[in-house]
């Protein structure tokens, strides 16, 4: 009888336990950080029993993970990580405090308190580490231009541009050139030389590429390995052209008709000039012979029509 009734009161205390836990609330308060910062998570426990208290950490896809456990306000760790610790502040709240956080961090934590036969969770948080991966690509890569024509056997610069306060990860960033051509494999190049001198605050990588062959033409694309995330550029595209300078095409054009024009003016002056001479000589011949023939003092007229067609 004695064994009925202890079975019976383990029974209805796991009831107990399990009907709290359902009363959770089905909304979860997020809260948000940067990488790095520090995130505390507050748990109210005045009006409960705190003779238990049990952290968990939840992550979509993992098991349930117990990161930290105490009792009377001792707490001990469940795994090794010092950027983790609870404690007890104002005999009303018990924190977690989570340091320099990572996207490791990212996941759903619950405060549980209660003694041996009422354990209740009292509270859960979502954290949200906002990294590279929350935040806007666009304008992070800027490659100088979308276009570069260029002849044979002659080099092209391309220049790609960073903002040179982006990384706030640890390590140097790493900048590679890919061109991705009419091959099947993708040519990987490496960054030559670059300048953190721009007044925009952007770093400036600069990739000098000789076009030896047909092959070598082709969209190259500039990728930066910041954070363990890559982002690529918009892309340049290395067209080869058999016209060294359109300038000059034009130039020569407007020469040969300047030339042409000056030849044409100076053959109608001296068409012109010709004509004049021998207009004036018939009028002075004419005027002479009217003279002579009739001895007399009459006014001579000489008219000289030029009809050019």
């Amino acid at each position: 009888m004695i064994l009925y009734f202890l079975l019976m009161f383990c029974h209805l205390s796991l009831f107990s336990v399990v009907i709290r836990t359902l009363e959770l609330p089905e909304e979860i308060p997020l809260i948000e950080a940067e990488l790095g910062d520090n995130v505390t998570f507050m748990c109210f426990s005045q009006d409960f029993d705190q003779a238990l208290v049990y952290w968990y950490k939840y992550r979509y896809g993992y098991m349930i993970h117990t990161i930290r456990m105490g009792s009377f306000g001792q707490f001990k760790e469940q795994f090794d990580n010092s950027r983790v610790k609870a404690m007890k502040k104002d005999d009303k709240y018990i924190i977690l405090m989570i340091t320099n956080v990572s996207k490791e961090d990212e996941a759903t934590y619950f405060c549980q308190a209660g003694s041996s036969y009422n354990m209740e969770f009292v509270n859960g948080s979502h954290l949200a580490v906002k990294g590279p991966k929350n935040k806007p690509k666009s304008g992070f890569v800027k490659q100088s231009s979308n276009l570069e024509l260029v002849l044979l056997g002659n080099t092209v610069n391309l220049q790609c541009s960073v903002p040179s306060k982006m990384n706030r990860c640890a390590g140097e960033r790493r900048v590679y050139w890919y061109k991705a051509g009419s091959k099947s494999h993708t040519d990987i190049l490496h960054t030559t030389s670059f300048s953190c001198d721009d007044p925009e605050g952007r770093c400036v990588y600069n990739l000098s590429k000789t076009i030896q062959t047909v092959s070598d033409s082709g969209v190259y694309f500039c990728a930066v390995d910041s954070c363990g995330e890559i982002l690529f550029g918009d892309g340049t595209r290395v067209k080869i052209t058999d016209i060294q300078c359109p300038h000059i095409s034009i130039f020569g054009t407007l020469l040969a008709c300047s030339v042409l024009l000056n030849v044409a003016l100076f053959l109608a002056r001296l068409r012109l000039k010709g004509i004049y001479t021998l207009c004036k000589g018939d009028v002075a011949s004419s005027s002479q012979a009217e003279q002579l023939g009739s001895g007399e003092d009459q006014p001579n007229y000489g008219v000289c029509l030029i009809q050019i067609l």
